[in-house]
């Protein structure tokens, strides 16, 4: 039975009931460095290469990068950037600075009750990180009350 599934905005039409991240990226022309994530109405799930999932009619999938163009020169970075690419499934406009000293996330989900229930939000790694922990962010102002 054919279905369609949208991969970053195009509809591709696919016949198999099954298929792997790596398959998703031929269908779609999207290149190796990437990573395929499957958005879903509560939540986007990152679709490893080697890993097999079930598609059905009208599913959606978009690419992001797997890592940044310059390797991490330390293990700060390096975890911050891993960090980062985590979160990116839940957040896709997440944003590292280059230099790695703030991240932010638009549209971070807040608790039952607040409002309004989605802020900005940006975060600033100590220079010790992963030693030690972030102690603080920045909201957006309509969350500052």
């Amino acid at each position: 039975m054919s279905r369609t599934i949208r991969i970053n905005g195009v509809d591709v039409p696919v016949i198999a009931d099954q298929l792997s991240g790596e398959e998703i990226k031929h269908l779609a022309g999207i290149g190796a460095e990437r990573v395929v994530v499957r958005q879903e109405p509560d939540r986007n799930t990152i679709v490893p290469d080697s890993q097999r999932i079930r598609v059905a009619d009208g599913d959606v999938f978009t690419h992001h990068a797997r890592h940044s163009k310059a390797a991490p020169a330390t293990r700060r970075s390096a975890r911050l950037r891993w960090e980062a690419a985590a979160l990116a499934a839940a957040y896709p406009a997440l944003r590292l600075a280059d230099d790695d000293t703030w991240l932010t996330i638009e549209k971070f989900r807040l608790p039952a009750g607040w409002v309004p229930d989605r802020t900005s939000v940006m975060i600033t790694p100590p220079a010790t990180y992963p030693q030690c922990a972030p102690d603080g962010f920045y909201l957006a102002r309509s969350c500052a009350g």
